[in-house]
């Protein structure tokens, strides 16, 4: 009996090291295809796999047991949010020069686009709200929660005149500039 509850311990030992290696393998994949759609300049793959690995994050936040692990996680998906920062820019850009020079947007490209910001601002609001959670429960004293709050609170408050890639950008800027550690 003894024999298995041992061998039982070294499998369960070999497959949280099989998962912890995965996991880091998968985070290298996400960085090195993010520096490569940045390069060729393709905003809504960069985009894509940026919202992939806000979304490992997530899970991994998820699957942590102290709050500590648990807001470190939600830190990392934040930090990966703030880094959409310039594909934000560049997606506003070229919508805006299409429609100056009256250019013709491929519309499924447009509608991808779309979705893709529409996701990052759904993945923003759980990261934002999760953290003041967090926060609130764990460190009430904490330098960070009002301007999660405020954060929060000015993701809820679109204004529907303003294109949502801007309203994101104002936003990831404001938590970027008040916050350390995220940039």
């Amino acid at each position: 009996m003894p024999h298995k509850i041992f061998f039982n311990s070294r499998e369960q030992h070999q497959e949280e090291s099989k998962l912890r290696s995965s996991l880091q393998l998968s985070q290298l994949y996400y960085s090195k295809a993010t520096s490569l759609f940045t390069l060729l300049d393709h905003p809504a793959e960069t985009l894509r796999v940026q919202l992939e690995r806000i979304s490992l994050a997530e899970y991994i936040a998820l699957g942590a047991k102290s709050p500590k692990a648990k807001m470190k996680n939600y830190q990392t998906a934040l930090s990966y949010a703030v880094k959409c920062l310039p594909v934000l820019t560049n997606i506003l850009q070229s919508t805006i020069e299409a429609k100056e020079n009256e250019e013709a947007l491929e519309k499924e490209e447009e509608t991808e686009k779309e979705h893709l910001i529409k996701m990052l601002e759904d993945r923003l609001q759980f990261i934002l709200k999760s953290l003041v959670k967090i926060c609130t429960t764990a460190d009430k004293n904490s330098p960070m929660l009002p301007v999660l709050k405020k954060g929060y609170e000015s993701l809820l408050k679109k204004d529907p005149n303003k294109p949502l890639a801007s309203h994101l950008m104002s936003i990831l800027e404001y938590i970027s500039s008040n916050v350390e550690g995220i940039q």
